[in-house]
Formats: C-alpha cells, structure tokens, sequence
C-alpha cells in the first residue's frame, strides 16, 4: 500500500521519481529510503504518522502472523515460503534485495537456529543455505515433511531456476495473506458494483484478459476489449491490482522476450531458456523456436507473479479445453456465476449439461483434500479436467486422487484428463 502510493506520488517508473516523493513527503531522500525499506520490508506500521497523513491514508497496523499451531520444522518451512515470496516481489518489482529481510524470514531463521542448536539438525540459517535448500524437495532438507501428515507438500520445491514456485504461493498462504483470495476478491468486489449481466461480462473479460495479455506495452491495451472498455474505471482499479511496471534494469536490449506458449516473460540460463509455465509444451516450444521477442516501452506492464501462477497458467488449460469443446459443437461457457465453475458445456441437441473444473496442481492428494464441490450445479454431471501432462508425470494421478478422496470421505467426483473428456463428450451436434 505504502509503496504503491509514494511510486504514483513521485512519476514511478520514470527517472527520478525517488526524489521528487521525498520533496513532496518534505523528508530527505535518506529517510525515504529508510521508509521505503520498511515498506518493502512488511513493516510499513513503523513508518511515521505523519508520512501517512500527507499521503491521505490511515496508518496500518502490524499485521499478526499466523500461527500454524504444529511443530517449530513446520512452521519454519510455512515462514520461509512466505519470507521468499516477499523477497521475489522485491526483486520483480526493483530488481533487487532490500535489507532488513522480511519479518517472516527471519522469525524462520531463528526458529531454524534454535532446532538446529537443541537437536542437532541442519536447517539453513542464511539466504544462501536457503537458496541452495529451496532448489531441492522440502522432505530432502526437512524431515518433518517426510511423512503422511505432510503428504500434499512433500515433494514440493520453493524454488525453481531461481524463482519461487506455485507451491511456494501456497504454503506461504498459511502464514500470510492467501494472494489467489485476494486477487479473486478484487475482481469480485468490482463486479458486485455492477448489475449482474454486466458483472458477468466484466468478469470473463478480465479473466481472459489476465490469461492471455500478461505482459501488455501500455495501459490501452486493455481496452481493447468491449467489456474493459465500458467499464474503464473499474479496469484501472484491476489493473492497479493485478499488474505492476516492468523495471528497465531487468531488460537486456530494449526488448521483452516472452514464452510462446504463455506470453510470460522467460530467463536465459546456462541451460537454454526457461518459461514459469511448467506445462512440458512450453519448454519444447522454447527450445524449438525460441522466445518471443517484443519491443520493451517505457510503461510496459506486467501481470504479478502470483496472478500468473494461479490464473494464466491453468487459464491456458481452460480456455484450450473450451475450444476444443466449441469446435466438436457444444455451447460452452466460461467461468459462469462469476467463477461457479471453470467452464459448463451444453449439447446443442441432447439435454447435456457438464461442469468443469480444470485444475493444475502437481499433487493429486492436495486437490483430493481441497476440491470443494459443485454446490450451484447440482443438475449438471460434475468433473474435474486435468491436464494430460499431468497424467504423463503421474501416472497413477487419477488412481491416487480417488483413493486420498475415499480415505478422507469426501463427496465422490469424476475426475480425468482433458483429452479423454474431448473425447468422451464427442460431438455437440449429433
């Protein structure tokens, strides 16, 4: 908040914006700076009053980190995905660290030093031990996650080429605020402005927009679309929200290179180019074509890396499933009722009616625990879509789903992967 504001105060991202907050906040460029290291630092309720009674906003107050309520290895594990997570904000959004560390990274660190002292393990006690552990499984480096209880998130890696991963976001969750909640409540609080034929249009046409434009050169880009465009104040506010500058100095030779799949910007490593999507299509489009290459403005956006996790990249999965299914002649329709379900398909002929759920997630025991239902469509056969890829790393993806499903009672739902429902539906005409 703090941050958002004093960039719109001073210009950002033009040069020198740093300066021209500071004279207008009537403080040195010194203590801004110490300022904005608090801010950055999840520790915004140490700066002043008086800074934010000249930006016109309330003081917050220190927010409470919760409590996870289970042993010290665990809770550890939750703070570090939470303190890596603020850490790659930073770095996205500046192109750096800042110091101190953010307040749940090193409560982690003092949980890890304390265990490490009473029992004799190794937990990382520093951003490199950390760096070099968060490449590897959880359960490789903390033995507390090698069991049943933590069956979701064993496997799972904090890091990967360098960057946090999905299931970082998510464990971070626990100890922070849940970031796909609050972009979901974002969006659904400008909508609920509207009436609910226009709610609905606004709705699907920011999700697609967040699926397919997550990196856009200016601010017009959006309006484009019809929808956006009738509804323009409502778009600044979400893309306030959703998106953020792209910094100049993460751009090599004044131009974007964007994965040909997602549209996301990719990194080049020692090993070639590497895409955030983790869909194995992305990487083999890489190294067959390459990335694509735009031209980097002054003004670019783009789309928060925890918009891109938990909306681009399973909305590709969604929006394909939906052609697919629109070229076989069924009536489709995106994220009805304002997100209900993924998707619900109609036989044009037959009184069929299927609602969908595409989900992306790398453990089947974590969706079987999550999956909530179907509850607004109870006349609709219900299913779970997932990727084929998924299947291809899982095998017995389905198998394991159906059996975490049974051993937990919960409701029973069909569950396959998004080739074989194409296939299963057939055609929408006939």
């Amino acid at each position: 908040m703090f941050v958002d504001e004093i960039r719109r105060l001073g210009g950002y991202p033009d040069r020198g914006w740093r300066g021209r907050a500071a004279a207008r906040l009537n403080i040195s460029r010194p203590t801004f700076a110490r300022y904005l290291s608090l801010a950055e630092s999840g520790m915004e309720h140490e700066i002043p009053e008086s800074i934010w009674e000249a930006l016109g906003i309330a003081r917050p107050q220190p927010a409470p980190i919760k409590e996870w309520g289970q042993d010290a290895p665990t809770e550890m594990v939750i703070l570090f995905a939470a303190g890596l997570s603020k850490l790659q904000e930073q770095v996205d959004r500046d192109g750096r660290v800042f110091a101190p560390y953010p307040v749940e990274l090193m409560r982690a660190f003092n949980i890890a030093s304390a265990h490490n002292f009473a029992h004799a393990t190794q937990y990382p006690i520093s951003l490199s031990e950390l760096l070099a552990a968060g490449h590897r499984p959880i359960y490789e480096w903390c033995e507390a996650f090698g069991g049943d209880k933590h069956e979701s998130y064993y496997t799972a890696e904090l890091l990967c080429n360098g960057a946090i991963t999905q299931d970082c976001l998510e464990l971070s969750a626990f100890a922070v605020e849940d970031e796909e909640e609050r972009f979901y409540s974002v969006l659904q609080g400008q909508c609920n402005l509207l009436p609910d034929d226009q709610a609905q249009r606004l709705y699907r046409a920011w999700r697609k927009v967040v699926i397919e434009r997550p990196v856009v050169s200016a601010k017009a880009e959006f309006l484009q679309d019809p929808d956006l465009a009738l509804h323009i104040q409502a778009t600044n506010a979400l893309i306030d929200q959703f998106y953020a500058p792209i910094p100049a100095a993460s751009v090599a030779g004044h131009q974007l290179d964007l994965c040909p799949l997602s549209k996301t910007r990719v990194i080049k490593t020692r090993t070639g180019w590497q895409s955030e999507m983790r869909d194995p299509r992305a990487r083999i489009k890489l190294e067959r074509d390459g990335p694509l290459k735009v031209p980097y403005l002054s003004g670019a956006l783009e789309l928060k890396r925890a918009a891109r996790m938990f909306w681009t990249f399973p909305g590709i999965h969604e929006i394909e499933l939906a052609a697919e299914l629109t070229n076989k002649g069924w009536e489709v329709e995106l994220w009805p009722n304002l997100d209900a379900a993924d998707l619900v398909a109609r036989h044009k002929v037959r009184k069929e009616r299927y609602a969908v759920d595409v989900k992306d997630y790398l453990s089947p025991a974590r969706l079987a625990r999550s999956f909530a239902g179907f509850a607004r469509f109870k006349h609709h056969r219900q299913y779970i879509v997932i990727p084929d890829y998924q299947q291809a790393r899982t095998p017995d993806y389905l198998e394991s789903f159906k059996r975490v499903r049974a051993a937990k009672l919960k409701a029973t739902v069909q569950i396959v992967t998004a080739s074989k429902f194409v296939e299963q539906l057939g055609d929408g005409r006939a």
